[in-house]
C-alpha cells in the first residue's frame, strides 16, 4: 500500500510540471514566441510565465476545493473529440509536396490512415453514445442519440 501511495504521488509531481510544459510549447508555438527550457527567463517571458500561469492554476483547483478529476475528463472529452479532424487534417497535409517538401508521404498512407481514422472515429462515437445510453432516464433521448450520431437502423 505504501508502494502504491509512493507511486500516485510521484505520477501528481511529474504530471504538474509536463502538463503546465505542453501547454507552454503549445501556446509559445503557435504565438511565434521564444520556447523552451535551456533558454533564460528573460529570453522566453512568455514561455516562463506560461509555466507559471499554469502551475498556479493547478494549485489553485486543489486549494479552492474543486474535484480536478472532473476536469481531467472534459479536457479528455475535448481531446477526443478534436482529435479526429485534427488528425485528418494531418494526413492530408503529410501527402502535399508543397507543405512537406523532401518528407512528403505516399498517396497510399493518405487511405490508410484515413481507413484507420474513420474506424477511430467510429470507436469514439460508440463510447459516447455508450456513456449518454447509461446517463439516460428515458428511451425517446436513446433514439435521439441514434439519430444524431448515425446509429439508428
Amino acid at each position: 500500500m505504501l508502494f502504491f501511495a509512493a507511486g500516485i504521488i510521484g505520477i501528481g509531481l511529474l504530471a504538474v510540471p509536463v502538463l503546465a510544459g505542453s501547454a507552454a510549447y503549445g501556446l509559445g508555438e503557435g504565438l511565434g514566441c521564444t520556447t523552451g527550457l535551456g533558454r533564460l527567463p528573460i529570453d522566453a517571458k512568455a514561455f516562463c510565465g506560461t509555466i507559471a500561469v499554469a502551475t498556479l492554476i493547478g494549485m489553485l483547483i486543489i486549494f479552492m476545493g474543486i474535484d480536478p478529476i472532473k476536469p481531467l475528463f472534459w479536457a479528455a472529452v475535448l481531446n477526443g473529440v478534436v482529435a479526429v479532424p485534427l488528425m485528418v487534417v494531418i494526413m492530408v497535409m503529410a501527402v502535399q509536396k508543397r507543405v512537406m517538401g523532401a518528407f512528403t508521404r505516399a498517396a497510399a498512407a493518405l487511405g490508410d490512415g484515413l481507413v484507420v481514422q474513420r474506424g477511430d472515429s467510429c470507436r469514439r462515437r460508440g463510447h459516447v453514445s455508450d456513456w449518454v445510453r447509461s446517463n439516460a432516464n428515458c428511451c425517446f433521448e436513446d433514439a435521439l442519440l441514434d439519430n444524431l450520431l448515425g446509429l439508428a437502423s
